[in-house]
């Protein structure tokens, strides 16, 4: 399982961003991350009001250690090798797509309800998480109709499991980005047209068998086979 190009692209940036910024640090980045994480790009929603429009896409690439960064690249790297690999086969408009959507939705999310400084690629994970699972619900409608009310509960479970992590844990985690994140990719998901099946069944092949040459040409009986 292999990540495509726009999702392995995003985590590399991402590493390099957070290698940068340790080469950066005179000092153990702990004790003054806040400030250089600030400097750096961080969203803080009064900088943005005066003019700094950056942060709004800069913070997605920010880490503050190396298990929050670890923690959203696998993420990443999952997510992605489901959406852009065999299992759903988006190509880069549809994943350039439901990134800025992610991204966007948890701009939106932020800016309407985190008073602090945020920063982190978890509202992006988390879109990519509910682009693949409404995804997969619908395809799962499209090819196995009776099998769609337990992949709609399982989704729905899955999505109530997300929430009682967030809201229940540490105080500093961005909550509203996060559910901004989930929603951007899960409405990205209702959308997006369903890649084709991957193969034709063989028993619709053999149901509907292609005509002998002569018989096609139109021929006034066709040849006689042998047992």
């Amino acid at each position: 399982m292999q990540p495509g190009l726009f999702s392995l692209g995003f985590l590399l940036l991402c590493v390099v961003v957070f290698g940068l910024q340790q080469l950066a640090l005179a000092n153990p980045p702990w004790g003054i991350w806040a400030v250089r994480a600030y400097e750096w790009g961080a969203f803080y929603a009064p900088a943005i009001a005066q003019g700094e429009w950056w942060r709004l896409a800069t913070f997605h690439f920010l880490h503050a250690g190396w298990g929050h960064l670890l923690n959203n690249m696998i993420g990443l790297y999952i997510y992605g090798a489901l959406l852009e690999g065999n299992r759903l086969r988006l190509g880069w408009p549809a994943m350039g797509l439901l990134f800025v959507a992610a991204m966007g939705a948890t701009d939106l999310a932020s800016w309407w309800w985190v008073q602090g400084a945020s920063i982190g690629a978890s509202g992006v994970v988390y879109g990519l998480m509910a682009g693949f699972l409404v995804l997969s619900v619908r395809q799962v409608r499209l090819q196995a109709p009776e099998t769609s009310p337990a992949a709609l509960r399982s989704l729905l479970v899955y999505s109530m499991i997300l929430l009682l992590v967030n809201v229940t844990g540490p105080g500093n985690i961005n909550i509203w980005g996060h559910f901004g994140g989930f929603v951007g990719g899960a409405v990205f998901g209702l959308f997006w047209p369903l890649p084709a099946p991957l193969s034709v069944s063989l028993p619709d092949q053999l149901l509907d068998p292609p005509l002998p040459v002569s018989a096609a040409a139109g021929d006034d009986e066709p040849p006689q086979t042998q047992a």
